[in-house]
C-alpha cells in the first residue's frame, strides 16, 4: 500500500511536470509565431474627409494591412474641411506629425522648404513598377522640390461647367459643349436669365468659380513667371476681370453679392435658380438626388484657349517618420488601381484619381454612372491636361488674402478692374520682395 501511495505521487508528478513542459513548449511556439506575424513598422496616416470617406479610408487601411503583414497602417480622421490645416499643423509644430498626410500644393510649397517633408524620389526610383509618367506632368510637377518627388498627387481635376439641362431645354437652346466660347456662354446665359412682371431677377444664367481661370484664359496671369512680379495690371487681365464683372452689373446674367449673401451658388443651383455653375467634378454626388436634369462639361475657352484651375492634392511623408520606405509603400499601393477601386466601392463622390492607369479603369470611367457618363468622365481627364495650379509660393495664401478684398469692391460695383489692380499690384509686389 505504502509502495502504491509513493508510486501514484511519482506519477502525479511526473503527469504535472509533463504537463508543464508542454505548456511552456506551446507559449513558446506561440510567442515565436507571434513575434515573427508582428508588423516590422507602425505608421499613421491623417486624412480629411465626410463620413462616408472615412469608412472608404478605413477599408483601404484594413485591405493594406491584410495585404503587408509588415507594415501596420493606423488611420487618423479629421472631418473635412477648416479643422484639418490647423490641425496637422499643429501637429507638426508639436513634433507629433503623422506618417503620412494629405495636403495641398499651396501648403506643400511652404513645407517642403522648411524641411518638413521627406524626399520620396529615392523609393520611386527603386520601385519596380512605378513610372513618373503614370501621372498627369502638371499635377506630379505641383509636388516635387529641386526636381525630387515630395508628395504623390492624389485626386482633384480641373474646373467645371455643371448646368441644368431642364432650363436649357426651356429656354430653347442646346448644352454646352467643350467647343464653346465666352461669346457662346454669354449668349446662353442671357437667354437663361429670367425676371418677374417687377423686374426683379429670378433666374440667373451663370456664376463663375475662381477669377484667376479667366484670367489665364484670356492670355492674362496673375504673376510673372519668375513670380517677383504681380501682373495683373496687364492689359489681359484687366480685361478678363472687368469682364466678369460686367456679368453683374452690366449684363446682369450672374448674381450680384447681395443675392449671394441670402443663398451661395450651389444652393441656387440645386434649386433651379441658377443655370450654370463652375464647381469641380465630385459635386456630381450631391446633384444625384435633384429633381431635375443635368451635365458637366469642360469650360469655355478664352482668347489664350481653356486654362481652368488644377483643384488637385497629394499624400506626403513627415520629415520626422521613423518608416518612410513603409510609408512608401502604402502610398503607392492606395493610389494604385487597387486601392482606387476600393474607394470608388465605398464612397463613391471623388475627384479625378490623377494617375492615369486609374483613370483608365474600370473603376474610374464607370465612377458616378449614369449620371457621369463614361464619355464625360474621360472628357474631364483631357480638361486635367488643360488645368494649372495657382502659384506655388509660400506667400500665396497671402497674396490671396490681400487680392480678395480688392476684387470684392469691383464684384460689388464699388470699383472698376483697372482701379482694382491698381492697388493689388503694389500690395502683392510687397508680399513677393519679402519671400
Amino acid at each position: 500500500m505504502k509502495n502504491s501511495r509513493i508510486f501514484n505521487g511519482f506519477t502525479r508528478i511526473r503527469v504535472l511536470a509533463i504537463t508543464c513542459l508542454l505548456a511552456t513548449t506551446i507559449l513558446g511556439i506561440i510567442g515565436f509565431y507571434t513575434a515573427e506575424a508582428a508588423p516590422k513598422a507602425q505608421i499613421t496616416w491623417l486624412c480629411p474627409g465626410d463620413f462616408t470617406v472615412q469608412k472608404a479610408h478605413q477599408k483601404i487601411v484594413d485591405e493594406f494591412n491584410k495585404r503587408f503583414p509588415d507594415i501596420r497602417v493606423n488611420y487618423q480622421h479629421v472631418t473635412v474641411g477648416a479643422d484639418y490645416m490647423p490641425k496637422l499643423q499643429t501637429m507638426i509644430a508639436g513634433g507629433s506629425a503623422p506618417d503620412i498626410f494629405q495636403i495641398d500644393p499651396w501648403y506643400f510649397a511652404g513645407l517642403v522648404r522648411k524641411g518638413g517633408l521627406s524626399n520620396l524620389q529615392p523609393y520611386a526610383d527603386k520601385t519596380k513598377g512605378f513610372d513618373e509618367g503614370d501621372f498627369f506632368p502638371n499635377s506630379l510637377a505641383g509636388f516635387k522640390y529641386k526636381g525630387d518627388i515630395y508628395g504623390i498627387p492624389r485626386e482633384g481635376g480641373p474646373s467645371l461647367l455643371a448646368f441644368n439641362k431642364d432650363l436649357f431645354k426651356a429656354a430653347g437652346l442646346k448644352p454646352p459643349t467643350d467647343s464653346w466660347t465666352w461669346t457662346d456662354l454669354l449668349n446662353a446665359a442671357r437667354k437663361l436669365t429670367k425676371r418677374d412682371a417687377s423686374g426683379r431677377v429670378t433666374q440667373y444664367g451663370f456664376q463663375w468659380g475662381h477669377w484667376a481661370e479667366w484670367v489665364w484664359s484670356n492670355g492674362g496671369d496673375i504673376l510673372s513667371h519668375d513670380n517677383k512680379e504681380c501682373v495683373l495690371d496687364q492689359a489681359p487681365a484687366v480685361e478678363a476681370l472687368q469682364w466678369l464683372a460686367d456679368l453683374i452689373h452690366k449684363e446682369k446674367v450672374a448674381p450680384p453679392v447681395e443675392a449671394l449673401t441670402e443663398q451661395n451658388p450651389i444652393e441656387m443651383f440645386m434649386m433651379g435658380r441658377l443655370a450654370t455653375l463652375v464647381t469641380v467634378r465630385s459635386f456630381w454626388y450631391r446633384l444625384k438626388d435633384v429633381r431635375f436634369e443635368w451635365g458637366m462639361e469642360l469650360l469655355p475657352k478664352g482668347k489664350a484657349g481653356r486654362v481652368p484651375v488644377l483643384n488637385a492634392n497629394a499624400l506626403c511623408v513627415s520629415s520626422s517618420s521613423k518608416h518612410p520606405e513603409a510609408a512608401w509603400t502604402f502610398i503607392n499601393w492606395a493610389l494604385g488601381v487597387d486601392g482606387w477601386n476600393i474607394r470608388f466601392e465605398a464612397a463613391q463622390q471623388a475627384g479625378v484619381p490623377q494617375r492615369l492607369s486609374v483613370t483608365a479603369s474600370e473603376g474610374y470611367l464607370s465612377n458616378g454612372n449614369p449620371w457621369l457618363s463614361r464619355v464625360t468622365n474621360q472628357k474631364i481627364v483631357k480638361g486635367v491636361y488643360e488645368a494649372r495650379f495657382l502659384p506655388l509660393i509660400p506667400a500665396w495664401s497671402e497674396i490671396e488674402r490681400t487680392i480678395t478684398p480688392e476684387l470684392d469692391l469691383l464684384w460689388s460695383g464699388k470699383a472698376t478692374a483697372k482701379e482694382a489692380v491698381s492697388r493689388i499690384k503694389p500690395a502683392v509686389d510687397a508680399i513677393l520682395k519679402k519671400q
